[in-house]
């Protein structure tokens, strides 16, 4: 996952802005590439990767020789089994909605919005389907392979995120491309 994520979160440490904020949660970090860019971008940012208690050590030895390791930290998270998560100005969801059946990803979406702070926002990035379903070739195959890999996964359009995002009361929505065939959509409390 981090090579998948690299572009998108040199985009999101350099563009995003931070100077407005000063804590993130990656939910399902990997190795933890996000929150070690905006971290080592953003000298004020505290950053949080949170996922199952099995990735740590994978993201520790990721993020031990960062200089910005004094800002970077572990959470162990379940997102399904967790009633609430860590509180956060902004929390970043990359290639995590797509592997859930609708329901659950608006549950998702929905401890999120409790655990941002007032003023947050919500950033979610991946492989979106265009609009209209027929010009993004890589996204449209990441779709069926989401369907094959997973009981009920799929891509999905930005539109459809800002939905549900709006659903779970996150307000506003932006869509932008990304270096490669991923869009990142931006939200507000």
């Amino acid at each position: 996952m981090t090579s998948f994520s690299m572009a998108a979160a040199d985009v999101i440490a350099h563009e995003f802005p931070w100077a407005d904020h000063d804590s993130v949660v990656d939910l399902g970090t990997s190795e933890g590439v996000v929150p070690k860019r905006i971290a080592e971008e953003n000298d004020h940012v505290h950053a949080i990767g949170a996922d199952l208690p099995r990735i740590e050590q994978y993201f520790q030895n990721y993020v031990t020789e960062s200089p910005a390791a004094d800002r970077i930290e572990f959470r162990t998270v379940d997102f399904f089994a967790d009633e609430a998560l860590p509180a956060a100005d902004v929390y970043i969801l990359g290639h995590i909605l797509h592997d859930w059946p609708h329901e659950e990803t608006r549950a998702i979406l929905s401890k999120v919005h409790d655990a941002v702070t007032p003023g947050g926002a919500v950033v979610v990035y991946g492989t979106m389907i265009d609009e209209e379903r027929r010009d993004a070739a890589l996204p449209l195959l990441m779709s069926l392979n989401m369907l094959i890999e997973t009981p009920a996964g799929s891509d999905y359009t930005a539109g459809q995120c800002i939905e549900w995002l709006h659903q779970a009361g996150f307000e506003g929505g932006e869509a932008t491309p990304l270096p490669g065939p991923e869009t990142m959509v931006v939200a507000r409390k």
